[in-house]
């Protein structure tokens, strides 16, 4: 899906710097080229302007100051990941007055914020805001569809790819099905599908990355190497710098006794504090790889980094946290009790997996089961988890 980012990139004009900051480059003169945008970004940059001069123009001239203020901070959240520019931004659309119905814009970059601090239902309230007004907006629409997958509520995502379809967002609609075929039963034809959509020539460049890193996810879950790394290796030359691919593309290297390849694959991001997860891979694939004094010198920080995050209480990113006890610090007991937290909220495949393996290494027969019992009844399929299941004698 397209990022709200992306969209407010378009929208705005204006391009994030690569640090954290909220100050933007402003070239001398309206002739200077920052940079040429590919022909379908320029067309769909119109369509985005002419659609918000259409809907939302007197609101923003009315605000203008108060909307740049959340543009600039939610960009500044979005590039760093800082937790403290997010909650800034949310303060700030809390703020937006009460009397006046806010620009499309702000609903979804409002979803975003709070779907970033797994306020689902909340965030899922302010879409069904917006969809009430526009009932075919492909963003909120493409968002809603991924909140509810993550929390594995699959009868309601059926109906929001069937609206994306309805609404003539095709592309959108294929990759949203894919997703879901891939974890209720039918993963298999799902990468059939999307591997016969990413021949298709008219394909932009941001639907080719969303139905790479759909078919990567697919073909890594189904055991299906070969697929899965070029997939992969595909949407990272796409996008190099995409978070997602490089946790689960690094995920997958591990996986292979690769822990140098994911070491090399990470080390351009890895000194960045605000991700913190890739820092956690990296970590993994230090001690894996065996760089023990380039692992020593990472742990201090990390370990501060983990210290701070339980101090968040009920608002600990309890994914994060489980991934720590399991992988670097071996404490299997914690790792269990976040892992277990967290699949009580958000059921994706990396949860389930995160889960089966705490479980077992905690030797917590009870949270395994009820994995098991939910993992079966929808047909979510990954080759890890099945593996897992017959080590422990517990297949059907």
């Amino acid at each position: 899906m397209l990022a709200v980012t992306a969209v407010l990139a378009l929208m705005t004009g204006y391009i994030p710097q690569a640090h954290a900051t909220s100050e933007f480059y402003k070239p001398d003169s309206d002739d200077e080229i920052i940079a040429e945008l590919p022909a379908d970004v320029v067309a769909l940059a119109a369509s985005v302007r002419e659609l918000a001069n259409e809907t939302t123009g007197p609101t923003l001239r009315e605000q203008p100051h108060q909307m740049r203020q959340i543009i600039d901070s939610y960009r500044l959240a979005s590039n760093t990941n800082s937790a403290r520019a997010y909650g800034h931004t949310l303060a700030l659309l809390q703020s937006w007055p009460t009397h006046t119905e806010p620009p499309p814009m702000l609903r979804l970059i409002k979803a975003d914020v709070l779907q970033h601090n797994h306020a689902f239902d909340q965030a899922a309230a302010e879409l069904d805001q917006l969809l009430s007004i526009d009932p075919g907006n492909q963003f909120a629409l493409q968002m809603k569809s991924q909140i509810h997958l993550v929390i594995g509520d699959y009868r309601l995502v059926q109906s929001l790819c069937e609206a994306l379809a309805s609404y003539g967002h095709r592309m959108s609609a294929h990759n949203c099905q894919a997703q879901l075929d891939g974890v209720s039963g039918a993963a298999l034809p799902a990468l059939t599908h999307v591997d016969s959509l990413l021949n298709s020539k008219a394909l932009s460049r941001g639907e080719a990355l969303e139905l790479n890193i759909t078919a990567a996810g697919l073909a890594h879950r189904l055991g299906e190497h070969d697929r899965a790394e070029l997939y992969y290796t595909t949407a990272f030359r796409l996008s190099p710098s995409n978070d997602y691919v490089l946790v689960n593309y690094a995920d997958w290297l591990l996986e292979r006794d690769r822990a140098v390849d994911a070491a090399s694959l990470l080390v351009s991001e890895s000194g960045n504090a605000n991700k913190f997860e890739l820092q956690l891979v990296y970590l993994q694939a230090l001690l894996l790889s065996d760089n023990q004094e380039e692992a020593t010198g990472l742990l201090p920080e990390i370990r501060n980094t983990i210290s701070i995050m339980e101090g968040r209480g009920e608002e600990r990113p309890s994914k994060l946290l489980a991934r720590y006890y399991l992988t670097i610090a071996h404490d299997f007991d914690r790792a269990h009790r976040e892992a277990l937290r967290n699949w009580q909220i958000q059921k994706e495949p990396s949860d389930s997996w995160m889960l089966a393996r705490s479980a077992v290494a905690a030797e917590r027969w009870d949270s395994l089961d009820q994995l098991l019992l939910w993992y079966r009844s929808t047909g979510q399929q990954d080759y890890r988890v099945d593996e897992l299941i017959a080590q422990q004698g517990l297949s059907e």
